[in-house]
């Protein structure tokens, strides 16, 4: 039942003997202690106190609980105020006992973040400052004059007397609305960007619109009107959004402009819903990160958008995006014409490629394009070259670098500047990994070392023997070269030139064998890991097997059961086109590097060491430095939504302020990040702002790697930036502005009084002076839908009308009005 249906027990039926116009109206009379008064919402309601009623203190009342809204500020919440000058005892007024001073505006409810509400009384100098100044709290109240403040909230000593004229202010969505409007400020210039109507009554040019002041230029690239719609939620108003729950390419975006791109301060709101938050699309929702900006992510955890294959003799990286196309191919050679060799690549959580030049030995880092970022520094910013050969690379789960040579190991931070480096006796034997909680492991004379789910070590000797926690396992050939632990915790061996043993990590059992590639006698270097395709037109997520041969020169995407689902032959994808390569011969092309080319391994480990695998909202900043040469650094703020619920809209708010990112769900502070010290926001490549799309260097991110697989597969609505961090006390007011808000049925204890209502009236007959001996009962607002509780409901209505009814009348229905 409603939590404002009320039950009132009837005394009796009064019916009329009206034969003149052939029908009676029936009351019926109850008793009450109370009186019902009604505060509607968005409206100031005006009510005298019943003369019967009982002095009442406001912070007694069940005002609270009926529904009155409270807020950071008397403007901002639900208020009472009341007569209390130049009365007199016969004023319509009433004579309120309080002393008639001036100075008291009002009693007020208030409440921040989940502090329990109470009422306020606010008092305030009326010759230093103006009413509505003292309803806003614009005034800094702690500036004191011959201790005179200039306003001050006291716990309320309002009371509701007898015969007093108060009147009440409820807050609705639309006050809510006309507080967020003051966000802007009195000239409007605070708020820098508000799209919230997506598609404005232009019929010659259908697209978004801008609010803002500022007009910036929204663009949906071959805008269709069905991406717009109407969400009917219960309990909110209907929701103009931008849907991309479907199968289009959706190239959403505001022209780039300074007056959104705040580089000190802002913050920046949306609301965004997925009909499935297990099956979203790990994308950026709002933003423009690129070499600086900012972004608000949706992480799946699951999800890199591309990978990428080194090439060993001349120096390049093949770019591959998930659905296994070459979408660009890159020479990296430091020195035009001097051969490269990226021997270990990875992919760290930001989509960037961290490799090593084996023959310059510097560490670099690339873009999802291929372009260089950085390379290894010093922490003054200069050119640091690695000593001893390259024995291996890995990332932790802050994105840090570890450089494993033959003479030292090297830690650097995610933007490749040197942290420490300690020497390293124990050889080339040697191979570093995670364990399963984080650890960082180091084992000696072993090929390759991998920890499943269950942190068990599964290692190859350097004699190819199959090891697990340091014990052999039998029945597998002793010429294994690689390990992979899948999604499903199952390990993944390749042996000889082409055969790979499916194990069950948790009994030791080999469940399936199979080949990929042609088999070979000769010396047949192999790299193996897994990628996770989104596919948009079947909205749903699969994982793969990529597997590389340099003897082959192929690519292999192999389904979880061993089935080849896609091959691709490598040298025909070098780049004629550039000068340098046109004359490297594609025969002598290598593909011998290793490492976590997918960026599956590290996701694989510390998606369950730090996210505990719980999908994640994740505000990114890229910073510069003003003051030293080192690169742009991405900062990222990371909360689990776990939580979400399918199908609902959530508020999400991220602010900037005193080099602190804050982010904010539903009004609730999530979590904060101090950026580094001297660094500041910067817009280098000028990017738009996309939306339910990556930025890429110059254009949509999906356009870049020739894919269509990050685009988002919800909805996104009311996007909204200002140039300044909202206070978090002030946030329940983009909730309210959505939120269908209640009027206040509020009961004022009386004396005992006797009440009468009108509920039918008799059926008039045909024949004139004739009345009918039947009548209805019809129940409004009850808001029953059940069938079962209607009808017991109806059953108890009729026990108690035959134990009142008069004997000359029936009741023939009962009426439900919705």
């Amino acid at each position: 039942m409603s939590d404002n249906l009320q039950q009132r027990n009837y005394y009796r039926i009064f019916t009329g003997t009206n034969q003149a116009e052939g029908y009676d109206k029936i009351h019926l009379g109850y008793e009450a202690d109370t009186t019902e008064i009604m505060l509607h919402k968005d409206k100031t309601t005006y009510f005298h106190m019943p003369f019967f009623a009982e002095t009442q203190a406001i912070a007694d009342s069940t005002l609270i609980a009926d529904g009155a809204v409270p807020g950071p500020i008397p403007a901002l919440a639900d208020r009472v105020l009341k007569k209390l000058g130049d009365y007199g005892n016969s004023s319509p007024w009433g004579t309120p006992s309080e002393r008639s001073d001036g100075q008291w505006l009002c009693s007020w409810l208030y409440a921040v973040s989940s502090e329990p509400p109470q009422w306020l009384d606010r008092y305030y100098n009326p010759g230093r400052l103006a009413y509505k100044e003292a309803l806003e709290g614009t005034a800094n109240f702690t500036n004191y004059i011959n201790n005179d403040p200039i306003y001050y909230d006291t716990p309320s000593t309002l009371t509701f007397e007898a015969g007093v004229l108060y009147q009440y202010f409820h807050q609705g969505e639309q006050a809510a609305l006309q507080n967020i409007n003051t966000f802007a400020g009195e000239d409007k210039t605070r708020l820098r960007l508000d799209i919230e109507d997506w598609s404005c009554a232009c019929p010659d040019d259908p697209r978004p619109v801008d609010f803002s002041m500022y007009d910036n230029p929204v663009t949906v690239q071959n805008f269709k009107n069905e991406w717009v719609v109407n969400l009917f939620d219960p309990g909110y108003q209907d929701r103009n959004s931008l849907s991309f729950d479907n199968t289009d390419f959706i190239n959403a975006y505001v022209t780039y402009n300074s007056n959104y791109n705040l580089e000190n301060e802002f913050t920046t709101s949306f609301w965004v819903n997925n009909s499935n938050w297990s099956n979203a699309t790990s994308t950026q929702l709002v933003g423009n990160i690129e070499r600086g900006g900012y972004g608000v992510y949706y992480n799946n955890l699951n999800y890199n958008p591309f990978f990428v294959i080194p090439e060993n003799t001349y120096g390049h990286l093949f770019y591959i995006n998930q659905e296994g196309n070459i979408y660009t191919e890159k020479n990296i050679q430091l020195v035009l014409g001097e051969p490269a060799d990226l021997k270990f690549v990875n992919i760290n959580s930001n989509a960037e490629v961290i490799g090593v030049d084996s023959i310059k030995r510097r560490g670099i880092k690339y873009n999802h394009i291929g372009d260089t970022i950085t390379y290894t520094k010093n922490q003054d910013g200069g050119l640091l070259e690695l000593q001893g050969s390259i024995i291996n690379i890995i990332l932790s789960g802050n994105n840090d670098c570890i450089f494993l040579t033959a003479l030292s190991s090297y830690v650097f931070d995610k933007d490749l500047l040197l942290k420490t480096v300690t020497p390293n006796i124990t050889g080339f034997e040697e191979k570093i990994a995670f364990d399963y909680n984080g650890n960082l492991v180091r084992e000696l004379s072993c090929k390759d070392i991998k920890f499943d789910g269950f942190n068990q070590k599964w290692t190859i000797t350097s004699n190819g023997r199959l090891l697990c926690n340091s014990v052999e396992l039998s029945g597998i050939q002793d010429d294994i070269t690689n390990l992979a632990v899948d999604p499903d915790n199952n390990l993944w061996v390749l042996a000889g030139s082409n055969l790979i043993y499916k194990i069950n990590t948790n009994n030791k059992t080999i469940i399936d064998t199979f080949e990929v590639g042609v088999f070979t006698t000769e010396t047949d270097i192999k790299n193996i890991s897994f990628i996770n395709v989104y596919d948009r037109g079947q909205n749903n997520f699969t994982w793969y097997a990529v597997i590389y041969h340099d003897f082959e020169k192929v690519l292999y995407q192999v389904t979880l059961d061993g089935k080849i689902l896609k091959n691709t032959f490598l040298p025909p994808k070098l780049n004629t086109l550039d000068p340098v390569t046109a004359l490297q011969d594609k025969k002598l092309l290598t593909f011998t590097g290793q490492g976590d080319f997918t960026g599956y391994e590290h996701r694989r480990i510390f998606n369950k060491v730090l996210y505990n695998n719980n999908p994640q909202i994740q505000f990114k900043v890229a910073v510069s430095y003003t003051n030293r040469d080192l690169p742009y650094s991405i900062n990222t703020l990371s909360i689990p939504v776990q939580y979400f619920l399918n199908n609902d809209w959530y508020l999400v708010k991220a602010t900037l302020k005193n080099s602190t990112i804050r982010l904010y769900i539903n009004g609730y502070l999530r979590d904060s990040l101090h950026l580094p010290l001297n660094s500041s926001l910067n817009y280098e490549y000028k990017n738009d702002l996309f939306i339910g799309a990556p930025s890429g260097k110059s254009e949509n991110y999906n356009f870049e790697i020739g894919s269509r697989s990050i685009i988002w597969n919800g909805y996104i609505d009311s996007i909204r930036v200002y140039d300044y961090a909202i206070k978090p006390d002030f946030l329940q007011f983009f909730i309210r502005e959505k939120t269908i808000a209640s009027d206040i049925e509020w009961n004022i204890q009386t004396a005992a009084l006797q009440y009468v209502e009108v509920i039918d009236r008799f059926f008039k007959h045909r024949l004139p002076g004739s009345k009918s001996i039947f009548f209805n009962i019809r129940l409004t607002g009850s808001k029953i839908t059940d069938i079962k509780v209607r009808q017991r409901i109806e059953n108890d209505i009729k026990l108690a009308v035959s134990q009142i009814k008069p004997a000359y009348s029936e009741l023939l229905r009962v009426e439900w009005v919705d």
